[in-house]
């Protein structure tokens, strides 16, 4: 079990630690007022703001979940019903798998296209190629590509959104 899982599981448990981050991620939020998002202002610099608990980085929204619905089940991630990762509203956040959440993200066309470099069609040769057992650099050979992009689509970090 991970160190963050292990802090929302006390967290979840004991009522002091629970106080004690209750008012530290609280007291770094405001609401936006049209969007009704309660926004943390922890870590400025990136996108999904982090909030040290027992020094373990654990999502903020995460760490609002629990304190404010219930314990969050292995393999299940905190998404947005306000696509705004900043937001600890618990009437924006729902639980759902990895693809669910990058379901939700392609439903509501949240993935950029600007940096495209391979067609949808291209992308699906791709995927049968990596179903069919074919090795990475054979298909970056095949297809004149890089391995890298390969194995980007292959590890689900590209082109989430072509099946």
């Amino acid at each position: 079990m991970s160190k963050a899982k292990i802090m929302l599981k006390r967290l979840e448990r004991e009522q002091k630690l629970r106080v004690k981050y209750w008012k530290r991620l609280f007291s770094n939020a405001y609401l936006e007022e049209d969007t009704n998002c309660w926004i943390v202002n922890f870590s400025p610099a990136t996108r999904t703001p982090q909030i040290g608990v027992e020094q373990v980085l654990i999502q903020c929204s995460r760490v609002a979940y629990t304190l404010l619905k219930k314990a969050i089940p292995d393999k299940q991630e905190v998404c947005h019903i306000c696509d705004n990762p900043r937001c600890i509203n618990p009437a924006h956040l729902f639980l759902g798998t990895h693809q669910e959440n990058m379901d939700d993200m392609v439903s509501k066309n949240r993935v950029s296209t600007h940096m495209r470099k391979l067609s949808d069609s291209q992308v699906i040769e791709i995927k049968k190629l990596l179903f069919l057992k074919k090795e990475h650099q054979d298909i970056a050979n095949q297809l004149n590509i890089s391995v890298t992009a390969v194995h980007d689509i292959s590890a689900g970090r590209t082109y989430l959104g072509v099946l």
